[in-house]
């Protein structure tokens, strides 16, 4: 049976409430809510995880030629840039 996908401001949500719910709420959830809850919340944490490696990435090595903030999956363009060095 083929899956729709899920729209991006559902899987927010469901990330949000799996990162703020406690352990023993999200055990009380139907099986296939803790699934989705958890895939989610997983996805949003590994996004989040890579887009802040990038960053810190950027201020160590200014130059290093990594990929730009618009670019990255899940980056939050329009955000506060790394202070870059002179040249």
């Amino acid at each position: 049976m083929p899956v729709d996908p899920v729209p991006a401001v559902k899987l927010r949500a469901l990330a949000r409430y799996g990162l703020a719910a406690k352990a023993p709420t999200l055990r009380d959830l139907a099986v296939d809510r803790q699934g989705a809850t958890l895939l989610a919340t997983v996805r949003h944490l590994e996004t989040t995880s890579v887009d802040d490696t990038l960053d810190v990435l950027d201020l160590l090595f200014p130059g290093w030629g990594g990929p730009r903030r618009a670019n990255r999956p899940g980056s939050r363009a329009g955000g506060p840039s790394p202070p870059r060095e002179p040249r």
